[in-house]
Formats: C-alpha cells, structure tokens, sequence
C-alpha cells in the first residue's frame, strides 16, 4: 500500500459483509490474499476475499503465477507478508474468544486492538484521532454486529467521555475506561494491547 486504506471484506451470499483486516500506508494489503483469494475457514461460509478502497493510494498487485518468484526475490515482503498473517490470525483468535459477548466489549477490544496497531494521526479540527478511517457499518462489519448497536455503544460512550467520533473517525479520549469495558471473566485469553 501506497498513500490509502484498504478494507478487506468477505461477503456472504446474503449481501452482508464481514471485515477481515484493513491495510494501510506501508502495508501488506493481505498476506493470506496473497496465499488464497477464498476467505479462511474460520469466517465460515463466506466468498471470496475482496478489497475495498477507504481512501485514495495505490497498491502494487502481483500475480498469484508470480508470487512465489516475487517472495524469493524480495525476503523484505515475505517477511512482511508474514507480520501481516499473524496480525490478521492474532485479531481474528481474539474477535472468536468474544463472539459470546455483548457488543460493547468486543467493539472495545477491537478499538484498543486497531489503536495499538496502526497509531493515530493528527487532525486540523482536534486531537489525534484512530489512524483507520472506519465508519460505524465498517466497525459493525467487523465485530458481527448490527450498525444500530455499534451505534448505540458509541453513543454512551461519546456521553462518558470515552470516545469522540466525526466522518469517519473515532478517538480514544479515556484509554483506561475503555480497557474496562474490554475485559470480561468470560474473556480470559484477550491480553489489552500495550497501548495508551
């Protein structure tokens, strides 16, 4: 990735989608694209893996016949595409362990999981918000959950001063609150992110 973001999405014969990572500047759009462009078991039964622009940027796409030449080639992008494999795997074990819980914890641990990840960038109008453009839909996608109930989160959590939210931004303005939020006895292998 070059200057952008990308979603990686599957998408179910039902039309809904479910995000699988985000790439951006820098970034190996998907290692396990890379591998294979059918979404891993572990989404169950979902098609195929597809990207989806979230800003301007380019990205440089290599033929699967080629793939292999170019890893050998450049031992920089294997062992990048394996960084990005393991984050991919990592979040993905991390969301499984919360598929159980009520939405606002697993929508914390995917906030401070994405916060630690990929930073924060400044903005004109305020503080440092989440380097990710995410909408709502996007962070709904992402944790399996319905858009009225991310939104429903982020409403109370905008009114205790947990986080603020704009067109496709969010920051993180109480770290340790948000930490509470997602830890749960029913999650006891989800570690917060040393972040914050």
């Amino acid at each position: 990735m070059s200057g952008g973001w990308v979603r990686l999405q599957a998408t179910s014969t039902s039309r809904a989608r479910t995000v699988i990572d985000i790439a951006g500047p820098g970034d190996p759009v998907s290692g396990l694209h890379a591998i294979d462009p059918v979404a891993p078991p572990w989404l169950g039964h979902l098609g195929a893996i597809t990207g989806v622009s979230l800003t301007a940027g380019q990205v440089l796409t290599i033929g699967k016949d080629q793939i292999g030449v170019t890893l050998d080639k450049l031992p920089g992008l294997k062992e990048a595409l394996i960084r990005s494999v393991g984050a991919q795997l990592h979040l993905a074990t991390q969301l499984r362990l919360g598929a159980d819980l009520p939405v606002r914890p697993r929508l914390a641990q995917l906030l401070l999981t994405v916060a630690h990840r990929f930073g924060e960038r400044k903005v004109p109008t305020g503080g440092p918000v989440l380097a990710i453009p995410l909408s709502q839909p996007d962070l709904a996608a992402w944790i399996v959950a319905s858009p009225a109930s991310v939104a429903r989160a982020l409403k109370a959590w905008r009114r205790d001063g947990v986080v603020a939210t704009g067109y496709a931004s969010l920051s993180i303005l109480d770290v340790k609150r948000l930490r509470g939020e997602a830890m749960s006895t029913a999650t006891p292998l989800w570690k917060p992110p040393l972040w914050g």
